[in-house]
Formats: structure tokens, C-alpha cells, sequence
């Protein structure tokens, strides 16, 4: 019985070495098919914020492309509109600036006439009463040599 208990002893314990060794075989494939999993998914989590940031950095530049085209155009637009009432304005200054002009000779003109015309009056009438005043004299100092 002891042999036979040594024997089922021995027989288990080849069993159970043999379960081990399976087990830990099976544990540390299954542990080396994790770990390497693990590699890949880090490796592939790299590549693919990589990518991410790659493709944000190209629609970034893009959209930062189309506003500095939109504040061109925008940009020239303005600046042709400014120049263009400027000229406007240069030009509606000018023109008021000639009537200004025209109208201020025209006046001129009229206040000449009108000066030479009292001054010609002026002259006629003190030609007339400084006969009158010669005349006037003459016959008071008609009197007064006569007295």
C-alpha cells in the first residue's frame, strides 16, 4: 500500500509538474501575446495622434490661408472704395471751388460797374454844383464890389 501511494503520489506529482509547466507555458505566451498587443497599441496610439495633429496642422495653415485671402480682397476692396470717394470728394471740391470762384468775380464785376457809375455820377453832379457854387460866388462878389 505505502508503494502503491508512493507510486499515485509520484503519478500526481508528474501530473501536476507537467500542469505546471503547461500553466506557466500558457500564462507566459498569453502574458508575451499581451505585452505585445500593449507595444502595438502604444506604437499605433503615436501614429495616430501623430496623424491627428498632422491633419489639424494642415487645416489649420488652410483656414488661416483663406482668411488672410479674405482680408486681401476685403482689404482691396475698402481701399478702392476710399479711393474712389476721395476722388469723389477732390472732385466735388473742385467744382464747388470754381463756382466759388465765378460767382465771386461776377460780383466783382457788378461792384466795379456799380462803383464807376456813382463815381460818375458823383463827378457829373459836383461838376454841375461847382458851377452852381462858381456862379454863386461870382455874383456875391458882383455884390460886393458893386457896394
Amino acid at each position: 500500500m505505502i508503494d502503491a501511494l508512493s507510486e499515485r503520489g509520484s503519478s500526481l506529482l508528474e501530473r501536476l509538474e507537467t500542469t505546471s509547466d503547461q500553466a506557466t507555458t500558457a500564462i507566459s505566451s498569453a502574458s508575451d501575446r499581451l505585452s505585445a498587443s500593449l507595444n502595438f497599441k502604444t506604437e499605433h496610439v503615436h501614429d495616430e495622434f501623430a496623424e491627428l495633429a498632422a491633419r489639424l496642422q494642415q487645416m489649420m495653415s488652410a483656414r488661416l490661408d483663406q482668411v488672410a485671402q479674405g482680408f486681401a480682397e476685403k482689404s482691396s476692396v475698402t481701399v478702392e472704395s476710399m479711393a474712389t470717394r476721395s476722388q469723389q470728394f477732390t472732385d466735388a471740391i473742385a467744382e464747388t471751388s470754381s463756382r466759388l470762384a465765378e460767382s465771386i468775380a461776377a460780383r466783382a464785376d457788378e461792384v466795379n460797374t456799380a462803383l464807376r457809375s456813382t463815381g460818375d455820377s458823383l463827378v457829373l453832379d459836383l461838376s454841375l454844383r461847382g458851377g452852381d457854387v462858381v456862379a454863386k460866388l461870382e455874383q456875391t462878389g458882383g455884390r460886393i464890389t458893386e457896394r
